[in-house]
């Protein structure tokens, strides 16, 4: 189990790597086990100055969660309660969430494929890192969850078209659309990649305060760093999404409105621009119910802060494991494969309002009622 994950030091660098070649380093709970003590150690730890993360092989830095057992357990325990489930959200997001509030700096190295849980982790980074591989995505409504793992955090850090468009598609975005979204800081060549870990390795001598730290490895990435990116598919489509999300930026109180308005618009847009074709047939096939949640799950994040936006989330993907569309789309992308999710509503119209407000009511005795506090 513990190969799962490497660990190493390299001068006052605590290294870690997601080392599963062979699933695009899935994001697991074996994985989430091994990292959150040794994060806690090296926060403690004064021979540590920051922490690098980054993933094995050339395909991916983290593609995703691992949720074929969490796929079993819904089978198991259909409409709840689900201890498997309740751990595994639980223990993510808290990971997650030392992350998003570590004490020393984290530089992120987000190569190939940073998708899910991939992009929560990277997500969370002081120093995210992209190359000319990065393809980064939110694709949960494709299996009837919700962009979760910090999700809810990143999205309400981007322009809200563009947030919005991103988790209602789960549309890729390359290392140009990350600079235009604050998901990116920087972008080195693949090629670079090794250099790179080697000057953050040789920073002997760099421990002091955060920000101090912070300075020194932004020199380091800036020696690396290339300005040769082309433009970004979000600017290149903006007055389009604009459109689109029209109800989300203006604001509206009818839950369901601003998703529905989404939905007739794209539905009449002509195109053959491939980008914008793939983000509407991933809409269009994916959850219906997901829709409408990821409109409400972004309109209550603007007035939480972080700590109740993970605790949003547990209780929306709680509630995910407990109904049917997440097992199904789960089992027709992932298990049999067949990519004919059969979705408990066929039209954002037809889902009843009461049906989404269930996911966001707080669960008792919150297993994240201490984060923040």
């Amino acid at each position: 189990m513990s190969d799962v994950v490497l660990f190493e030091q390299g001068g006052v660098c605590g290294h870690i790597r997601l080392n599963s070649e062979s699933t695009l380093n899935a994001l697991s709970l074996d994985m989430i086990d091994l990292m959150y003590p040794r994060l806690l150690s090296w926060q403690d730890d004064d021979d540590i100055a920051f922490v690098l993360i980054d993933g094995a092989g050339d395909r991916a830095f983290c593609a995703g969660g691992d949720i074929q057992e969490l796929y079993h357990s819904m089978v198991a325990h259909p409409g709840g309660p689900n201890p498997y489930a309740e751990g595994f959200f639980s223990r993510e997001y808290r990971f997650d969430y030392l992350l998003h509030t570590y004490r020393k700096p984290v530089v992120v190295l987000g190569h190939g494929f940073v998708m899910g849980g991939g992009l929560g982790i990277f997500s969370a980074g002081s120093h995210r890192v992209a190359t000319e591989t990065t393809q980064m995505a939110m694709p949960e409504i494709t299996i009837g969850l919700f962009p979760d793992a910090g999700g809810t955090a990143l999205l309400s850090k981007m322009k809200a078209h563009h947030a919005a468009f991103m988790a209602w598609t789960g549309c890729r975005l390359k290392a140009e659309d990350g600079l235009e979204a604050n998901l990116v800081d920087y972008v080195v060549s693949q090629a670079d990649l090794d250099t790179l870990r080697e000057a953050l390795f040789a920073l002997e001598g760099a421990q002091g305060d955060r920000t101090a730290v912070a300075t020194r490895i932004a020199q380091v990435i800036d020696d690396v760093r290339t300005d040769d990116v082309i433009d970004s598919q979000l600017l290149r489509y903006d007055d389009v999404l604009l459109d689109l999300t029209r109800p989300m930026i203006e604001g509206t109180d009818d839950i369901g409105e601003a998703t529905h308005h989404f939905s007739e618009t794209f539905r009449l847009i002509e195109t053959d621009e491939k980008w914008l074709v793939r983000a509407r047939d991933s809409f269009f096939g994916g959850c219906a119910v997901t829709a409408i949640i990821i409109e409400q799950q972004l309109i209550r994040a603007r007035e939480m802060d972080l700590a109740a936006m993970f605790r949003m989330e547990y209780d929306i993907a709680s509630q995910c494991a407990y109904h049917s569309d997440f097992t199904e789309g789960v089992r027709a992308l992932l298990i049999d494969k067949d990519n004919a999710p059969r979705w408990q509503f066929s039209n954002v119209s037809d889902v009843p309002s009461s049906h989404v407000l269930h996911h966001f009511e707080p669960t008792s005795s919150h297993p994240l009622e201490d984060l923040g506090r």
